[in-house]
C-alpha cells in the first residue's frame, strides 16, 4: 500500500513528475527572455530617425503693443492655429518639396507643428533619416511657412503696416537622435518576455495541482 502512495496517478513517481514540472517552468522562463531580447533587437535594429525642430512667431505690430485688451492676441492665436494645421497638407508640402528635394509625401509626413498655449511661438519639427535631412528640411519649411502668410496678405492686397507676420525666431537647431531608443527597446523586450512567462508559468503550476 505505501508503494502505491509513492506513485502519481498518472504512474509517475512524484520526484519525476516535479522534475518535469520543474523543466517545462525552465522552458517557459527561456522561450520568455529569447522572445523578450528578439523583440528589443528588433526594435533596435529599425532605421533610425532624426528631429530638428524651429520656432516662429506669429506678430502683429503696432496692433498688438497698443491693443488694449486681449483681441488681438487671441485673433493671432486662431490664426496661428490655422498655420499650424497648414502644414500637414498638400498646398503646403508641395513648395517645400521642390526646395528640398523630395517628394511631397515624404514632406508631408515628416513635417509637424505644435502651438505654445501660454504664448505666440509656433514649433515647427521634421523628422528624417539622417540628420542633416532633418535639420534642412525644418528650416525650408519655417521658411515657407513665414513666405506663405505674407504672399496671402499680399495677394489680398493688406497694407504693409497692417499685416501679421510670422518670424523664424529660432533657426533649425542639430537634429536630435529620436529613434531606436534603447530604453524603450528594453521595456518592450521585457514587457514580451513577462508577457509570454506569466501565462505560460500559470500552466505549469495549473498542471502541478492536477498531479496532486
Amino acid at each position: 500500500m505505501a508503494q502505491d502512495d509513492a506513485v502519481d496517478p498518472a504512474g509517475a513517481p512524484p520526484g519525476r513528475t516535479r522534475q518535469v514540472l520543474v523543466a517545462l517552468a525552465l522552458v517557459v522562463l527561456v522561450v520568455a527572455a529569447a522572445a523578450g531580447a528578439a523583440a528589443a533587437e528588433y526594435r533596435l535594429r529599425r532605421p533610425a530617425v532624426y528631429g530638428s525642430s524651429a520656432v516662429l512667431l506669429i506678430d502683429q505690430e503696432p496692433a498688438l503693443s497698443q491693443a488694449a485688451s486681449d483681441g488681438v492676441f487671441l485673433k493671432l492665436s486662431r490664426l496661428r492655429a490655422k498655420y499650424v494645421g497648414l502644414v500637414r497638407t498638400a498646398a503646403f508640402a508641395d513648395p517645400v518639396a521642390q526646395q528640398a528635394g523630395l517628394s511631397s509625401a515624404a514632406v508631408q509626413s515628416a513635417l509637424s507643428a505644435t502651438a505654445d498655449p501660454t504664448s505666440l511661438l509656433l514649433t515647427l519639427t521634421a523628422r528624417g533619416s539622417r540628420a542633416d535631412q532633418a535639420r534642412e528640411l525644418a528650416q525650408v519649411a519655417a521658411e515657407q511657412l513665414s513666405r506663405a502668410l505674407a504672399l496671402q496678405q499680399a495677394s489680398v492686397g493688406i497694407p504693409t503696416s497692417s499685416r501679421v507676420t510670422l518670424t523664424v525666431v529660432t533657426p533649425a537647431g542639430p537634429a536630435l537622435h529620436l529613434a531606436p531608443d534603447r530604453r524603450r527597446a528594453e521595456l518592450l523586450g521585457l514587457v514580451v518576455a513577462v508577457g509570454l512567462a506569466v501565462p505560460g508559468l500559470l500552466g505549469v503550476d495549473v498542471l502541478r495541482r492536477r498531479r496532486r
